[in-house]
Order: structure tokens, then sequence, then C-alpha cells
């Protein structure tokens, strides 16, 4: 993944769709994406179950990936 800014949900939904295939999940829906300050927070649910990935709008790098309870 490039290290660039992120300035659209699509481009954070972009970056969260790379790190989901990375772990393993292959099929999921993206149910959310907000920019909270210097954040995107992207939700998707999967047959896994609910993940958020959090990303460094500045510079592209995901900061949290984590299920959602």
């Amino acid at each position: 993944m490039d290290q660039k800014s992120v300035d659209t949900a699509s481009k954070a939904i972009e970056i969260a769709r790379e790190v989901a295939q990375k772990a393993g999940i292959g099929f999921h829906i993206v149910t959310r994406a907000k920019r909270e300050g210097a954040y995107w927070l992207v939700d998707f649910n999967s047959f896994a179950g609910s993940f958020r990935i959090k990303i460094n709008a500045i510079n592209g790098e995901v900061v949290e990936y984590s299920p959602i309870e």
C-alpha cells in the first residue's frame, strides 16, 4: 500500500478492502466509512464477524484492525 494522503471515503474503503483481503476475508460488505479528525474509520461485515479498520488520513497507514463488539 502506498503511504499517501487519504482525502476521500472511496480511498479509505479501497485501503480497508486490501487489508481485509490480506487478512483472509474475501467476502465482506462495507457498512460505514467515516472521517473522525485525522482518521478514517471503515466498518465492514463478513462471515467471520464485524470489523473496524482505522486509517491515518494523512499518510494512509492502517493504525488499527479490530473486531466490533
